[in-house]
Formats: C-alpha cells, sequence, structure tokens
C-alpha cells in the first residue's frame, strides 16, 4: 500500500469518527427510529386523566362564581401551546381553590378543550 493512499483512508477513518461523534454521544442505534420511545411504567400508572364533561361540571361549581367566562380566564394563563399551559395551570390551582388532583385534571382538560 502507497503512502498517499494510506494517509487518504486514515482521513477518512478520522472523518468517519468526527461525524458520528455527536450521535454516539447521544445513545445512536442503528435500530428503527421510527418508534418514540414509550414512558416508564411508572409515569404511566401515576397520571391522572381529566374528564372534559366532569371538568366543567367542576368549574361551574368551583370556579364560575369569580371566573364567569373560561375563555377570558383563559386569555390570561400563559403559554403559546397546551402542554405548556396545563403546566402553568397544574401550578396555579392547587393554591387557587383546587386542591384535589383529579378535580384539578378535569378542570384542566375542559379548559383546553375550549
Amino acid at each position: 500500500m502507497n503512502l498517499s493512499r494510506y494517509c487518504s483512508l486514515s482521513l477518512a477513518a478520522v472523518a468517519a469518527v468526527l461525524f458520528m461523534a455527536p450521535a454516539l454521544a447521544n445513545g445512536y442505534s442503528d435500530e428503527s427510529e421510527s418508534e418514540p420511545e414509550s414512558q416508564p411504567a411508572a409515569a404511566v400508572e401515576n397520571e391522572i386523566l381529566g374528564d372534559v364533561e366532569r371538568g366543567e361540571m367542576a368549574y361551574a361549581e368551583d370556579c364560575a362564581s369569580c371566573h364567569r367566562t373560561p375563555a377570558r380566564f383563559m386569555a390570561n394563563v400563559p403559554g403559546e401551546y397546551d402542554a405548556a399551559r396545563a403546566e402553568w395551570l397544574e401550578e396555579f390551582l392547587p393554591e387557587h381553590y383546587a386542591p384535589d388532583a383529579q378535580a384539578r385534571a378535569d378542570i384542566i382538560a375542559w379548559l383546553l378543550a375550549d
């Protein structure tokens, strides 16, 4: 093997390693990446799902006396996307007359459904 070909192969190997380094650092595998990773079972088991119908009733009973229209209330909730708004509501509502986790999840589901 002549020296110029050896140098070309070495440079190609170095370039390949440098190109793949970020992927390797992030746990790259050459398995199909089309299927997203599922959440751990514990996270799914502890998640409280809100019910829109119960949320409407809970809002009418617990919130509407001060916040008559949900649209007006939601206009003051920060966040561009539902996930961010739900997170903010989840932090705000326990201290604002919604200490019950299920009622809170129901109210949030109803507010975001409108």
